[in-house]
């Protein structure tokens, strides 16, 4: 026999055992998918939670920025003898 028919049996024979393990793990394989599935699905909420989290300190920092720049521009206009009104 030529190397095309052992890999033929090999490929068959590999199909069958595949197909066994699948029939005989069906349960514990598909436990493992969706734990999988439900730690990607966490890793991604827990990530966007933080990138949103970031975003709001970063948009408060800006508005603490301006406050402090509007301040800042009032009192230099108020000691200069203008009226802030």
């Amino acid at each position: 026999m030529d190397y095309s028919t052992y890999f033929m049996i090999a490929l068959i024979a590999g199909g069958l055992v595949f197909g066994f393990a699948c029939s005989v793990f069906q349960d514990a394989v598909s436990r493992l998918t969706e734990s999988t599935f439900d730690s990607i699905e966490c890793a991604l909420a827990t990530s966007r939670e933080r990138r949103a989290a970031a975003q709001q300190y970063e948009w408060e920092l800006e508005q603490m920025r301006h406050a402090s720049a509007r301040s800042s521009s009032v009192s230099r206009w108020a000691r200069h003898g203008h009226s802030a009104a």
